[in-house]
């Protein structure tokens, strides 16, 4: 038993023990500290997530959809042989077309040789002496003159783009645009007697020459191409359906530019005996056979017309989808037309663009769309009204790489949808409805 003065002395003792609860210093620094800190948390959410935000205009603009392929262009093309070692005196222009049992060339033997000299030095003489008496400015003739803009043009845009691949093919259309307008003029009428004096006795030593050349004319009305290369017996129209993808992947060692010759009208060359000189081809049709993603075979069915723009060609040619096989992992395309081939004549193997159609509207970047729903195509687009976030919802019309065209969502009952003009919100990440977005 403890007594209860035992107690008040236990009582006394315990509270002796006590010692005074002293305060930690640097609290109210702390606290400050944390306060600052979540300001400049706040500050900083705010600079990169609201500050930051990313707006721009609602504006129409043209969307083509087209469709990426590499692929081969084939030709019906008749291979002209030497029938003896001699001499090849052109009778066409690269790329000319000719009519049926048109004259070609005309093939003389070698003994000729001194003859065919005589001939071209007298010819560059009087062409000379023609043009250097000649008060017409060439550049008054008006198709020269765009011809030779449209190939400067050319030469511009490769330079721009380092493309140097045409610079050679530039060079020899510019050429033969410069013979051929020398040749008018050199085979006008001229009151000057010397020089018709020189032009008969020119027109005397080609009429000798004739006598001793052997004709080479055409089976049918096409194309000339002054080329030596060989025959690809693949690439013929009956074997279309043979070609396979490997024979229609790009590589820049397989044969991607035919190899044609500078050669005008009339500039000799020697050949021999059953090596090939010149190519005849039929410009009524030729075709290209491509390959695509197996994403895009949707996109294309047997029978539509559609566009085709080859690489560095600023040429957009009509062409017709002949048929679309399923090719393994790829998808073979078979394509067909019939105008623009002379300009095609110098490619095989090619990269090109089909395409499809084009479309105007409302153009957006895709990454300016949220919630996308691909069942409907529809998406979500933020647009700022009075400095506040307003989502309206759009229907996809197309797509292309990184662009749409959209237009307000038909079943959604829109008080005021969007508009062009409208200003909308480029990077709508972790933007919401009523955000306020500072402009």
């Amino acid at each position: 038993m403890v007594s209860t003065k035992d107690k008040t002395i236990q009582k006394k003792s315990s509270v002796k023990q006590k010692k005074p609860v002293r305060r930690k210093k640097g609290g109210f620094a702390r606290l400050l500290g944390i306060i600052l800190a979540m300001f400049y948390l706040f500050a900083l959410w705010n600079w990169i997530f609201h500050e930051g935000v990313e707006t721009s205009i609602l504006h129409t603009g043209l969307l083509e959809i087209k469709v990426p392929s590499e692929g081969v262009l084939i030709r019906t093309e008749t291979l002209i042989f030497a029938q003896s070692d001699g001499i090849v005196i052109p009778k066409a222009d690269n790329g000319q077309r000719i009519p049926n049992k048109g004259t070609i060339a005309v093939l003389v033997d070698k003994s000729s040789s001194g003859l065919i000299s005589s001939i071209e030095s007298m010819e560059r003489e009087i062409i000379r002496r023609v043009i250097e008496e000649s008060a017409d400015n060439p550049y008054n003739d008006p198709v020269l003159r765009e011809k030779v803009q449209k190939e400067v043009n050319r030469l511009t845009n490769a330079a721009v783009s380092k493309n140097l691949r045409f610079v050679n093919e530039i060079q020899i259309v510019l050429e033969r645009l410069l013979y051929q307008r020398n040749k008018a003029v050199f085979e006008q009428q001229d009151d000057r007697l010397y020089l018709q004096k020189e032009k008969s006795e020119l027109e005397q030593l080609k009429k000798t020459l004739d006598e001793k050349a052997v004709t080479v004319k055409a089976d049918y009305s096409g194309l000339v191409v002054w080329s030596s290369e060989e025959a690809y017996e693949k690439y013929a129209p009956d074997d279309i359906s043979l070609l396979t993808t490997s024979d229609l992947t790009y590589d820049e060692k397989k044969h991607a530019k035919v190899s044609i010759e500078s050669i005008a009208a009339d500039k000799s060359f020697p050949t021999k005996k059953g090596q090939i000189f010149a190519k005849l081809i039929n410009n009524e049709k030729s075709w290209y056979v491509c390959v695509v993603d197996n994403k895009y075979a949707q996109r294309l069915i047997a029978g539509i017309n559609i566009v085709l723009r080859i690489d560095n060609i600023d040429i957009d040619i009509p062409c017709t989808v002949e048929s679309v096989q399923p090719a393994g992992d790829k998808t073979k395309v078979v394509l067909s037309f019939d105008s623009m081939i002379e300009q095609t004549i110098h490619l095989r193997h090619v990269r090109a663009d089909l395409v499809i159609s084009s479309i105007n509207g409302i153009k957006v970047p895709v990454r300016s769309l949220a919630n996308r729903n691909y069942v409907d195509n529809t998406a979500d687009i933020i647009v700022v009204r009075f400095n506040r976030a307003n989502v309206k919802r759009v229907k996809i019309l197309e797509e292309q790489d990184t662009y749409a065209i959209v237009e307000a969502a038909s079943d959604v009952n829109e008080i005021d949808p969007i508009r062009v003009f409208d200003i909308y919100v480029v990077n709508p990440r972790n933007v919401e409805q009523g955000q306020v977005i500072e402009q």
